[in-house]
């Protein structure tokens, strides 16, 4: 006859495995957005070794960027995008990433005019950007950006008519910046409409100038040309 063995002994057993083959849960996070649910279940100690050995590269890169930017040469002047420095001056070391912008124009009494918005974190004048998303087309992409944050409708163009780099702050800590460097494909857009009410209305300030003004409030140098040669179709 086999003994019966009861649901202590049971529950025992259970926890002994579970001290031999231990599982090490954590969590990992890539720009903006969780890898599925946002943990990796990791069942030995190389799987812990190399998910280690990937976050320590991550920081050594971004440490690097760092590096360069507290000891970049100062004839590099004021300091452009949101971490600072002009991009054509630094290498970064990462893959550039992907954003999608909005030059917004009208014409007043025949003069061309360009709406401007203040970036939410240092007050900067910038133009509405943003990530692309999946299955929806760049230029429907752009369109949305400029009325998220500019609150403007209008006619964009189909074909980007240029790029600008510069660094997005990931996090700030004491005098060091991490950053993300980005490119952005830039669509002009005719402004139809300027809605007083949009989502981030109480988050910018926006404004209209000329295309030289423009131009010389922005850090960016490649945004600064862009906008100085820009003529509507």
């Amino acid at each position: 006859m086999q003994p019966v063995r009861h649901s202590g002994e049971n529950r025992a057993r259970k926890e002994q495995k579970k001290e031999k083959h231990p599982h090490h849960e954590t969590s990992c996070h890539f720009g903006s957005q969780e890898h599925r649910s946002g943990k990796f279940r990791i069942n030995s100690r190389r799987g812990m070794e190399k998910m280690s050995h990937r976050l320590e590269s991550f920081t050594e890169r971004a440490t690097l960027y760092a590096e360069q930017t507290r000891t970049a040469d100062q004839s590099t002047g004021p300091r452009a995008g949101d971490s600072g420095l002009k991009l054509d001056r630094i290498d970064f070391g990462l893959d550039m990433h992907r954003q999608l912008g909005t030059l917004c124009w009208k014409r007043k009494n025949d003069r061309l005019r360009i709406l401007l918005i203040t970036s939410r974190e240092t007050g900067r004048w910038v133009i509405p950007k943003g990530w692309p998303k999946q299955h929806v087309p760049d230029a429907d992409m752009a369109m949305r950006e400029a009325w998220e944050e500019a609150g403007v409708t209008g006619k964009i163009a189909p074909r980007a008519i240029g790029t600008f780099d510069y660094a997005k702050v990931m996090s700030r800590e004491a005098d060091i910046e991490v950053a993300l460097p980005c490119r952005v494909e830039v669509y002009p857009m005719e402004v139809l409409d300027l809605s007083r009410r949009f989502p981030e209305a109480k988050q910018r300030k926006r404004g209209w100038f000329s295309p030289a003004k423009a131009a010389a409030l922005v850090d960016e140098p490649q945004l600064a040309q862009l906008i100085a040669e820009f003529e509507p179709a």
